[in-house]
């Protein structure tokens, strides 16, 4: 499956760990690069936005409809294995109709995170006006954990 990939190379000395980032189910990697993918790479974080399959320019497929979520996870999976590092992901939107709010929040217990969902941001928060905020979280967070 031929996936798209857009990167950020970051300012300056780059942090250990990169970041990547995947959008909701009605989006796809370029929503990444407006501010969140500058904004990081200004932070010292390598950053990656993939479009999964039947979105962007990765692969079309027959019926988007007939995409698991299953699929999606092995294109996350898929991408996953292609990094030195094992990435920190960040996703669109809780209950996107890819992941919902339950998946987010098991995905963090799993890995023995929190995971947060921010309230009040529509499914397009990478490109809303409260953007910066949601940025600065996650960079705070990323920081707490020494990444």
């Amino acid at each position: 499956m031929r996936l798209e990939i857009i990167s950020e190379k970051p300012v300056g000395v780059s942090r250990q760990v990169p970041v990547r980032f995947v959008h909701g189910m009605w989006s796809d990697a370029w929503c990444w690069a407006e501010h969140f993918m500058p904004y990081f790479a200004q932070h010292g974080y390598e950053s990656f936005a993939l479009s999964l399959r039947g979105h962007g320019d990765s692969e079309r497929v027959e019926n988007i409809r007939r995409v698991t979520l299953k699929d999606y996870l092995h294109d996350l999976e898929d991408v996953t294995g292609r990094f030195e590092r094992p990435p920190v992901l960040v996703l669109g939107a809780g209950n996107d109709m890819i992941m919902s709010a339950g998946d987010v929040y098991a995905t963090g217990r799993r890995y023995d995170v929190e995971a947060v969902i921010f309230p009040d941001m529509a499914h397009c928060m990478m490109i809303e006006h409260g953007w910066q905020e949601v940025a600065d979280r996650i960079i705070g967070w990323l920081a707490g954990c020494g990444i």
